[in-house]
């Protein structure tokens, strides 16, 4: 199981979310599952998308679907996702086009807590890089 953690307290000091996330999340029950850094590679280990961020990010989400769905779960089982972009990334532009696919992944609430930190760069010159941890079978 997963459930928010909100209050007034909490938005009152923290504001309300920006984008489909919670600032907290709790879990009971259920098996950790940890993915690992997600780029947009394909099959010949060349990054897809190469000046199209908001792509890239499409291909991460279907790799962390991918892969928590072998592990038995769904995106709802997501508690947690950690988002990097590169600098060279225009966030004003390319930030409300990657809110909108992350919806179209994670659907139901609560959703997950989530970070978006801008780095200088990321392997094989990618544009985004996304992490993410769901408990399964809760």
């Amino acid at each position: 199981m997963k459930e928010a953690i909100t209050s007034d307290r909490v938005l009152e000091k923290c504001g309300l979310p920006l984008g489909p996330y919670s600032h907290g999340i709790s879990t009971s029950g259920g098996r950790l599952i940890f993915v690992a850094g997600q780029i947009a590679l394909g099959p010949d280990g060349k990054i897809l998308h190469p000046a199209d961020a908001p792509a890239q990010f499409r291909c991460c989400m279907e790799n962390i679907a991918t892969i928590v769905a072998a592990a038995g779960g769904t995106m709802a089982d997501v508690v947690k996702v950690v988002n990097y972009v590169t600098k060279d990334v225009d966030l004003e532009v390319a930030y409300p086009q990657i809110a909108a696919i992350r919806r179209e992944f994670i659907t139901s609430e609560p959703y997950p807590a989530s970070s978006l930190v801008v780095v200088h760069g990321l392997m094989q010159q990618a544009l985004v890089e996304v992490e993410a941890v769901a408990v399964v079978g809760a």
